[in-house]
């Protein structure tokens, strides 16, 4: 999202950082109004665009209105890799997708069947030329979702109506939707570049726009969704790579184990008072708190422009914003409310440290 209204960087002031995405817009130089009627007309615009802030934003936020979820998942690589994603989203032919061809307008059929699928993954690898590397992206594979107990069947009309009008005629795509969990999704896979030679290598900022227009599909077939940057809801933390996730499900009880020692860790040098300095720790907690401060300067601007309803609203936001915890915090709180968890991991980092103390046998 850029600056909210770009027309009136003026209105709430620095404090629109909280509605600005990933990458921000340059800012303008503000010039002071004139007395008269022209500053009477700038109020009024100001004004006009506090109210459609507030409905594109603002109100999304602090109705807790559902967020979508755009994210790319990974790329197909090589013929093999191609072939088997395909497979893999389509349950190997079983479930029906649709695929729109940019060399035919964007025409969208249905496919279905694995034989199909192969001739599909075959066609889009011979379409992507010879002589290129073998860790050349074929495609950009992303997922399409909301939370569980959004309508299935609207979730799927706004996924079909984001592809088209976010990629038909410009790249090859395929769209499958998935029942198979709680959540309803959709994979979504763009060939990574079309015939005229150009190549799809999305941004943060082009994420956030998808899932801007992603929203608006959703809301449109009638389904409450919102698309509001993270900062904007008062998140602060970055959310576990999917990469991390998969590398601590292997490793499993390791992981876990190694986890529970460093939360210990902790909260024995926090009894001591030798609790190490943790400038990390510190810059979340500046960040939540320019975020308070930036609502806070919202809540004053609805004030002032007499929506005093949306600024209770919004002063009810920030307070219910959740202190700082990370995810060491978290498990610092599970260990405490298990005693026997915590005298366990106690003694074998008593029994590692005095085995490293003991003197080497000649």
């Amino acid at each position: 999202m850029s600056a909210p209204y770009p027309d009136e960087p003026d209105l709430i002031g620095a404090a629109g950082f909280i509605f600005q995405g990933p990458v921000r817009a340059k800012r303008s130089k503000v010039k002071k109004p004139p007395d008269g009627p022209l500053a009477a007309a700038k109020k009024a615009r100001q004004a006009k665009a506090l109210r459609r802030l507030i409905g594109a934003s603002i109100a999304g936020v602090t109705r807790k209105q559902p967020e979508v979820m755009v994210k790319v998942s990974g790329a197909a690589k090589g013929a093999k890799h191609l072939r088997e994603h395909l497979a893999y989203i389509t349950r190997n032919g079983k479930l029906t997708a649709e695929v729109s061809d940019a060399s035919n307008d964007g025409q969208a059929t249905l496919l279905e069947g694995s034989a199909d699928v192969r001739q599909l993954a075959a066609e889009w690898y011979a379409r992507g030329g010879s002589g290129r590397r073998s860790n050349t992206r074929e495609t950009v594979n992303m997922v399409l979702s909301m939370p569980a107990g959004t309508d299935r069947q609207s979730l799927a009309i706004a996924a079909a109506a984001f592809a088209r009008a976010e990629f038909g005629g410009k790249f090859d795509y395929i769209l499958v939707h998935h029942e198979d969990t709680d959540h309803p999704h959709a994979h979504l896979t763009v060939r990574a570049r079309n015939d005229r030679g150009q190549r799809l290598d999305p941004r943060k900022e082009d994420l956030q726009r998808w899932r801007e227009r992603f929203a608006a599909q959703l809301r449109q077939a009638g389904v409450q969704a919102a698309a509001t940057p993270r900062r904007a809801r008062g998140v602060v933390q970055k959310a576990t790579r999917q990469a991390v996730r998969h590398l601590d499900k292997r490793r499993g009880a390791n992981t876990s184990r190694w986890r529970i020692q460093q939360a210990v860790r902790t909260l024995q040098a926090q009894r001591t008072g030798k609790a190490p300095d943790e400038p990390w720790r510190k810059a979340i907690a500046e960040r939540q708190r320019k975020i308070r401060a930036a609502w806070g300067t919202v809540a004053v601007a609805l004030e002032q422009q007499g929506d005093v309803g949306l600024a209770i609203q919004v002063r009810s936001f920030i307070a219910a914003m959740p202190p700082v915890a990370t995810q060491q915090d978290q498990m610092i709180e599970r260990i405490k409310s298990n005693p026997q968890l915590l005298a366990k991991t106690e003694r074998a980092l008593q029994a590692e440290q005095d085995q490293g103390r003991a003197p080497r046998r000649k």
